[in-house]
């Protein structure tokens, strides 16, 4: 009945040494962040960052993207030059500053700083570390009526320009280390939300065209830099010629199964703005540039 002897052996002490703190910093969001996207073109319709597209159909000088910060303080502007023709319009030409550089596209020939050239003189480097190159046109398509350029904004970011005749698209592909503070007709980088110059929140589009027609405070980066409409003298002007009613230009079954059929690789409201510029235009070539 005597009850064994207690153990006294103590357990062995816990380890004090902590395990090596994980020195390892996170990389910066700046270089793990996506990229954000957006563009326009057609007639035309305007892509915010990460956005469905909106149209808006005024003539002028937009501001599509303006960033202070861009790449260190050497800032950056994309804006676009939009034209009527009858009761649609189209953008005609864009330009692109960067620090004191400009490059200015046309369908086939383009100004660097004034001087012009053609794309057979590309690729061309600009500003140490950016260029301009000719970009591959797709397959199958008629090289006589496409040409493409492709601004490489060094490592992160880049804009591309795709002719179709004298109809300009454009995709502009970009980094938050580049465009984070960007403003614009693209809208407010992050979420694409239309912001006016003051930064109030707008909820039209058309009202939105109109505040971001270039204006003497911004930088005049066209060569023409007198085309009219110009402000202070004159707003973006739209189209006065009536435009068919949808059901119109949906009459035309021929022209509607091809443009159905052109524009197939779309969907939702993208798919009903590509099939509306080929009935609108009937140049079923458009649809491609979707």
């Amino acid at each position: 009945t005597t009850a064994p002897p207690p153990d006294t052996t103590a357990p062995p002490p816990a380890s004090t040494t902590a395990p090596p703190p994980d020195t390892t910093a996170p990389p910066p969001a700046s270089t793990t962040a996506p990229n954000h996207q957006g563009g326009g073109g057609g007639d035309p319709h305007f892509q915010r960052w990460g956005q469905e597209h909106d149209t808006f159909h005024g003539e002028c000088d937009l501001v599509m993207v303006h960033s202070d910060e861009f790449h260190n303080g050497a800032g950056f502007d994309l804006h676009a030059r939009t034209k009527i023709q009858d009761y649609f319009s189209y953008i005609e030409t864009m330009a692109v500053k960067i620090g004191n550089d400009r490059v200015e596209f046309h369908n086939d020939h383009f100004y660097l700083n004034d001087v012009k050239y053609t794309p057979a003189d590309l690729p061309l480097t600009f500003g140490d570390k950016f260029s301009v190159e000719n970009a591959p046109v797709e397959h199958g398509k008629n090289v006589n009526y496409y040409q493409y350029y492709k601004v490489d904004l060094h490592e992160n970011s880049s804009v591309l320009f795709k002719f179709y005749k004298k109809f300009l698209t454009f995709e502009i592909d970009g980094h938050p280390a580049d465009f984070a503070d960007a403003v614009g007709l693209m809208g407010e980088f992050h979420t694409g939300e239309m912001i006016g110059r003051d930064g109030r929140v707008m909820e039209n589009f058309d009202e939105y065209g109109f505040e971001w027609q270039v204006n003497p405070e911004d930088n005049i980066i066209f060569r023409d830099a007198t085309r009219s409409p110009q402000l202070p003298y004159e707003q973006c002007r739209m189209p006065t010629g009536a435009r068919p009613s949808r059901r119109h230009l949906r009459s035309n079954l021929v022209l509607v199964a091809q443009a159905q059929e052109a524009c197939a690789h779309m969907s939702g409201k993208g798919l009903d703005l590509c099939v509306d510029d080929v009935l609108t235009t009937g140049d079923v070539g458009l649809a491609t540039l979707w």
